[in-house]
């Protein structure tokens, strides 16, 4: 390419083409600009917020407050396996980790939680512990096998056990044995003086793996507890690992590491010393052990399916990494000896293997990891596949093609497939093996991605922005996907500008390509990062240069939030519209009139878009009304009662023997303000079933419900509410993206409400609705298949009033249809019986009059509330929405008759209006009196 040469980019996606000129030195500045006008023609669509009122008016010219809560793009990091989902008061970093990872990114990938080594791991550890037989034990060294060749206390501890560490934690799962024989052993000693003599404790090596804080950060050292009886009663000596160096690891190949940040117990050998311990010769030892911090969670499968949860739990994309890695530190011990041994016998074993492996990780996670590594590195690690085929060239190996075949098995249709590989950034176009790599898999039609790792450790390699798309033009026209998978750069002092010069130079480049779909650093915080040198965070999480470059770009740039604007330029017009032009993500939107707050959230992806939003009317008793989408496709799915759950299907099914689960995030609970009305809306997805459909709407009983998972029975076997809500007669769906009164439910309020008297939903949080049914069905898009398109959530909230109880007794009289009237007059009389109503709740509300009738009638006993309210003149706001909870019983007890809730929701247009509610009750029999409690709210 020359500088006079046109740069093209590849229009694989049916998208308009852009002629873009090269970026000479000279003109980097015409480069940037060529690529805004591209991102802004792929990455921001037209849409437009409809505001409506509640008879589906518009409400025109009222001001839409627009601001986006994510991205569609994958943003993304690596994370560190234990880091995540264990924030304590203890671990500061382990909170701030979490909280950045939240707030920053999109997508996830682990560093080394899935590859096939970690997968298989047992959570099983065992190593012995014994002393050197000193009192005064030398410093540990870095001479070779220094902790190997000490020599050893006759004692010595078997340390086994099963149960994981979790990190940050230091309890009896992080503790060693009791260590007494060897304690007791040194202070019994000659030598052994109780005057500042010193311990030096050695742990062999062994199987499993469990890591512990070294010296940093303080607080976090291992201890050593003897408790002793030295003639004069029990004594506790406690002393931590003091000095540098006195916490040491030797290695299998027997070199020394006295300054490691982390103890790799039973991986290495590990030496702790402590010193000055005054325990005076020949005492009773009666317990000694070393507590350690973890530093790290237990890498068993559990661990990682519980963290990989968690994730999804928090709408993160989890992209998999990797299926089929052959570097010799990533493979399982069965693996490794397989190769040191490659007879015929055992090299079909390890085919078998390889392909096992892929089938078995493809399928645990099939529909809720839809982006795979399937092989890393091929180029550079193929030490297998050059035994399972020799002489052939190694990106082109027989056993790949049926690796991918195997992957495409286990995985679902919307699974992305992709290989990936380092150093190709850098080499630009020239490189070649991996492009032949690429290329064999995509003529076998087995290939929907290629992934670039970009770790780069020389400031060479910071190619010009053309030339990165010169790279990923000549991969896309394979007609494959493409991705930053391993962004990192660390070469050293002075880095720092040039990782914000390149970050914003990669991430334009990248986000400006029509086949790049995601951009993920390889660790972000310099604590937790394989070469300590992470692009955004220093090691006290301080803000680097390119982590400012980060921010720059992604949330100001490339972010939508029209706030800082003008009224009159986010104004809906006579139509009730605001239309404009955003970033494709996730939106809230808000629109106040009359004093009355409409919120409405959901996904704008695709030009046409739109966000409806409805402000509850001047006559209604609603002050707030929310809008609430699923946010992600992990966040509803459909499984039939036969079992399995297929979490990224483009539709759900809705009744028809299936269970559908709808999770809701951040569900808002406005301080004062009380729910009074809730619905599920649907937008159809056109189907042919016009048979008559009941579904049943329950909500699961849970704090922080779980996203969708693929096991059968999860979305059946949840703990749901005792209240449900029969949705009858359900309109047939038969247009497609129809959305109206057909595809609304009832109001589940009472269902929210037994969750928020249980204290589940209490101060907001997530909510799952469980919608299951028999007989027809009804089709509605999923959130995989048109985010824009997903089910909603429609809260109504009314300010809150005063509780005020009142208890009456009144003497039930013989006879049929009789009605006992009455009002409550000042004295609190009902009918001469004494009935308190207390204060009037609302200000403004003169005279308050309560009428109650009780008619008997086919065995039933039918109470009705009437309500009357005068509002004081001038035009006076109040709330008028009162709820009468109604609870009737005999002599025989309270609750033995039941109770019924009956709102009494109304918006009077003139004062003295009336409202009724009826409730109805089992009769009494054989009963004198009857007694009726009325709580108003």
């Amino acid at each position: 390419m020359t500088c006079n040469s046109p740069i093209r980019l590849v229009h694989l996606l049916a998208l308009s083409a852009i002629s873009l000129s090269p970026t000479c030195p000279a003109h980097a500045q015409d480069w940037e600009a060529q690529a805004d006008t591209r991102i802004e023609q792929l990455r921001m669509a037209d849409f437009e917020v409809r505001v409506t009122d509640p008879t589906g008016q518009p409400v025109m010219a009222v001001p839409v407050d627009l601001r986006m809560r994510r991205h569609a793009f994958p943003f993304g990091t690596a994370v560190n396996f234990g880091r995540i989902s264990q924030a304590s008061e203890m671990d500061a970093d382990a909170r701030l980790y979490e909280e950045n990872l939240l707030d920053l990114f999109n997508t996830v990938v682990w560093e080394n939680a899935h590859k096939w080594k970690t997968w298989e791991a047992e959570a099983a550890f065992s190593v012995n512990v014994f002393a050197e037989a000193t009192a005064a034990p030398a410093a540990f060294t870095q001479n070779s096998g220094n902790l190997s060749s000490r020599p050893k206390t006759q004692a010595e501890v078997p340390w086994t056990t099963e149960s994981p560490w979790t990190s940050a934690q230091a309890g009896n799962a992080e503790r060693s044995p009791d260590l007494t024989p060897i304690v007791q052993e040194l202070v019994d000693r000659p030598d052994w003086t109780g005057q500042s003599d010193a311990i030096a404790l050695i742990f062999s090596r062994g199987s499993g793996k469990r890591e512990a804080f070294s010296l940093e950060p303080s607080g976090f050292a291992p201890r050593l507890r003897v408790l002793y009886d030295g003639g004069g009663g029990q004594v506790e000596w406690i002393q931590t690992v003091q000095n540098i160096g006195d916490a040491a690891e030797e290695k299998a190949n027997s070199s020394m590491d006295l300054t490691s940040g982390d103890l790799d117990l039973a991986d290495k050998w590990v030496g702790l010393r402590f010193t000055e311990l005054d325990i005076p010769p020949g005492s009773e030892i009666l317990e000694a052990h070393v507590q350690f911090v973890a530093q790290k969670t237990t890498r068993t499968r559990e661990t990682i399916i519980e963290q990989t949860q968690w994730l999804f739990d928090q709408d993160l994309e989890v992209r998999g990494h990797t299926m089929f890695w052959q570097n010799p530190n990533a493979l399982p011990p069965d693996i490794s000896a397989l190769r040191d041994d490659p007879t015929t016998q055992n090299l079909d074993t390890m085919r078998t293997r390889i392909f096992d492996r892929v089938d078995e990780i493809g399928t645990f996670y099939q529909g809720l990891i839809k982006d795979w590594d399937v092989v890393n590195e091929q180029p550079h690690e193929h030490e297998l596949t050059d035994l399972l085929d020799p002489g052939a060239p190694r990106e082109r190996a027989e056993p790949l093609e049926e690796i991918f075949q195997r992957a495409r098995t286990a995985t679902t249709p919307n699974t992305q497939r992709f290989v990936n590989d380092f150093g190709r950034i850098h080499q630009g176009s020239s490189n070649s093996d991996y492009f032949r790599h690429a290329s064999f898999l995509a003529d076998q039609g087995v290939l929907e991605g290629v992934g670039f790792q970009a770790h780069l450790w020389q400031s060479s390699m910071a190619v010009s922005g053309p030339k990165l798309w010169e790279l990923f033009d000549k991969y896309a026209a394979l007609g494959v996907r493409l991705k930053i998978t391993e962004f990192d750069m660390y070469d050293g002092a002075g880095s720092t500008s040039l990782q914000a010069e390149f970050l914003h130079r990669l991430f334009k480049a990248a986000f400006a390509h029509e086949a790049m779909d995601g951009i993920l650093f390889w660790g972000f915080w310099d604590g937790s990062h394989w070469k300590n040198n992470a692009m955004l965070f220093n090691n006290d999480w301080s803000l680097k240069p390119a982590g400012q470059a980060y921010r720059d770009l992604v949330f100001n740039k490339w972010w939508t939030d029209n706030t800082d604007l003008p009224e009159i330029d986010r104004m809906t017009d006579g139509a009730g519209h605001y239309a404009t032009r955003g970033f494709k993500g996730a939106y809230e939107a808000r629109a106040e009139a009359g004093g009355k707050l409409g919120v409405a959230r959901g996904f704008q992806t695709t030009d046409g878009d739109h966000l409806d939003l409805e402000i509850p009317g001047a006559d209604e008793a609603a002050t707030e009304r929310w809008r609430i989408a699923v946010s992600s496709r992990l966040n509803d799915g459909t499984e039939s009662t036969a079992g399995g759950t297929v979490p990224d299907a483009d539709t759900l099914t809705l009744g028809g023997g299936h269970t559908t689960l709808l999770r809701f995030r951040d569900l808002p609970m406005p301080e004062g303000m009380a729910l009074i009305d809730a619905r599920l809306r649907f937008v159809a997805a056109a189907d042919n079933d016009s048979s008559a459909a009941t579904l049943n709407i329950r909500a699961q009983r849970s704090v922080n419900p779980s996203a969708v998972g693929n096991r059968p029975g999860d979305l059946l076997d949840r703990p749901l509410t005792e209240t449900v809500l029969t949705w009858a007669n359900v309109a047939p769906w038969t247009v497609a993206d129809e959305s109206g009164g057909a595809q609304t439910s009832p109001d589940i309020g009472p269902v929210l409400r037994e969750l928020i008297d249980a204290g589940y939903l209490e101060d907001g949080g997530d909510l799952a609705l469980s919608v299951s049914g028999q007989g027809g069905s009804r089709s509605a898009w999923s959130f995989d298949g048109h985010p824009s398109r997903a089910p909603v959530l429609l809260l109504s909230f009314a300010e809150k009033v005063t509780y005020v109880e009142s208890t009456a007794s009144v003497d039930w009289p013989d006879g049929a249809d009789t009605t006992l009237e009455g009002d409550v007059d000042q004295d609190s009389r009902l009918n001469g019986i004494e009935f308190v109503l207390g204060s009037s709740p609302v200000d403004g509300d003169t005279d308050p009059a309560l009428q109650l009738s009780l008619t008997e009638s086919d065995g039933q006993l039918w109470v009705a509330v009437e309500h009357t309210r005068n509002l004081l003149a001038d035009g006076l706001e109040a709330v008028l929405q009162y709820s009468y909870d109604l609870a009737a019983w005999d002599d025989l007890g309270p609750g033995e008759l039941g109770a019924v809730e009956s709102r009494l929701p109304r918006r009077p247009e003139d004062p003295g209006t009336v409202a009724r509610r009826q409730s109805r009750f089992p009769a009494p029999t054989g009963a004198d009196t009857l007694f009726l409690r009325v709580t108003a709210r």
